[in-house]
């Protein structure tokens, strides 16, 4: 069993018990007379037969308790599995922008390699000379559009794929790094 179970089942057990202890001190007062309006004989200290006689003596009481510990166990019962939903809904939110923001990573390190390599291509342009340097970029500049999927493919995936799936903080992060990266990208 997990630890968390473990946890529930000491609460049930310690509630239950809890619950039975007042039961029985609340009957044991009043079968010695000590609750108010208590008019019946008091009943003899034989442990098993104590309990019935008493519960005989003090039907309205004890149908009170029995009846107000089970709604009280119910009612932790039902907030236990309340906060235990709120607890998994919370998990599972976090998870699917963990993994989105995952997927995010991978995308934006593919484009930021591809950055990488336009702006190698256009340091090797540079170290050229004369009309082989305007070659250079601008073959080195198809390929890698070639490669690249476009802004607007950055921009998407923002605003419709993986970036509406981000807490808004995460999400602001990711469109601005992808202003970044189509700033650093040849427009034409």
């Amino acid at each position: 069993m997990k630890s968390k179970q473990i946890k529930a089942w000491q609460q049930a057990t310690m509630l239950g018990v809890l619950l039975l202890a007042t039961l029985f001190l609340v009957l044991a007062g009043a079968d010695l007379g000590m609750v108010v309006g208590s008019t019946s004989q008091s009943c003899a200290l034989q442990f098993p037969r104590w309990f019935g006689c008493v519960l005989a003596n003090h039907e309205g009481l004890s149908g009170g308790l029995i009846g107000g510990g089970g709604a009280l166990f119910a009612a932790w019962t039902a907030w236990s599995a309340v906060m235990r939903q709120i607890q998994s809904d919370r998990k599972m939110a976090t998870l699917k922008e963990d993994t989105a923001y995952e997927a995010i990573k991978i995308e934006l390190g593919l484009v930021v390699d591809i950055v990488t390599m336009f702006w190698r291509v256009v340091d090797a342009a540079l170290a050229q000379q004369g009309p082989e340097r305007q070659t250079w970029r601008d073959n080195g500049a198809a390929v890698l559009k070639a490669i690249y999927p476009g802004p607007d493919s950055l921009t998407k995936m923002v605003d419709n794929e993986l970036g509406r799936d981000l807490d808004p903080i995460r999400r602001k992060k990711f469109a601005r790094v992808v202003e970044i990266v189509e700033m650093a990208l040849p427009n034409d």
